[in-house]
């Protein structure tokens, strides 16, 4: 005998700011703890959706616009741009299968553009441009710069954000950076990004920075994999983590200058 338990199944309507349906707008419930196990669904042409039944639980209601270049911000339910500061959506069969109002307004997004140089004023490729919510550190959006070292990043929420770049390089070569040039993303300039609006001259100049390579080897000269390799400044300000290849090799990511101690650790406890 199989018992089917019963499911909550969600509807609403996504709107823009002037009140008209917006077509086309997923519609992501996420499972608090399984964000694995997320459904969607998406709006149609009278901005209307309904998912389907899911199981007792916390939910995340996310409202992503999948399109290119993307038309609105995402946001989550209940009028929150951050998965963390969203309001959680409690879906239980005993108080009914479907619940409604589950709603969006969303606005135009906001764009971010610059370029990315080395201390010769080249243009950098490849390099990652991420705009981070300022003391939260979320992902808002990213991009890469591209053969002139320039960017454009779009689709961002209107809030406050602050921007990240690291090299994405294969070999990375260059320190990351925040805007403006600083190291710690608690020294950033903060952004206020505006709704249809594009802040422009967000510009960086990365340094070289300095690798540690080697290769790990056992008492016979055999190279050993897997081996953990830590690179930590002597003031513990920078550190970087890596594992030797099946060669016995291994690369940090760029270090500033500094004094640094370099430890090896083993997966085997047989060394």
């Amino acid at each position: 005998v199989v018992y089917m338990v019963p499911g909550v199944s969600m509807t609403g309507t996504v709107i823009d700011m002037a009140g008209n349906p917006v077509q086309g707008i997923r519609v992501q419930l996420e499972p608090q703890g399984n964000l694995y196990n997320s459904i969607s669904t998406v709006t149609d042409m009278y901005g209307q959706y309904r998912t389907e039944p899911v199981e007792n639980g916390q939910y995340k209601v996310k409202f992503p616009d999948d399109q290119y270049p993307r038309r609105y911000a995402t946001e989550y339910w209940n009028d929150q741009y951050i998965m963390d500061n969203a309001q959680n959506l409690d879906l239980q069969a005993s108080n009914g299968t479907t619940v409604s109002g589950i709603d969006a307004q969303l606005g135009a997004p906001a764009t971010i553009t610059g370029h990315v140089q080395n201390k010769s004023a080249m243009g950098i490729e490849q390099v990652c441009v991420e705009a981070v919510t300022a003391g939260q550190n979320n992902q808002l959006g990213s991009t890469q710069t591209d053969s002139s070292g320039d960017y454009t990043l779009s689709g961002l929420p209107p809030t406050t954000v602050i921007v990240r770049f690291q090299d994405c390089g294969n070999p990375r070569q260059h320190l990351d950076q925040f805007y403006n040039g600083v190291s710690d993303s608690r020294d950033a300039q903060q952004l206020s990004l505006s709704p249809g609006n594009t802040t422009s001259g967000i510009d960086a100049t990365l340094e070289t920075g300095a690798i540690v390579s080697g290769t790990v080897t056992d008492s016979a000269g055999n190279p050993m994999a897997s081996v953990n390799v830590s690179i930590v400044a002597t003031d513990h300000s920078v550190s970087s983590w890596v594992g030797t290849n099946p060669a016995g090799k291994y690369s940090s990511s760029p270090l500033p200058p500094g004094d640094y101690r370099v430890r090896f650790e083993p997966n085997d406890d047989s060394y």
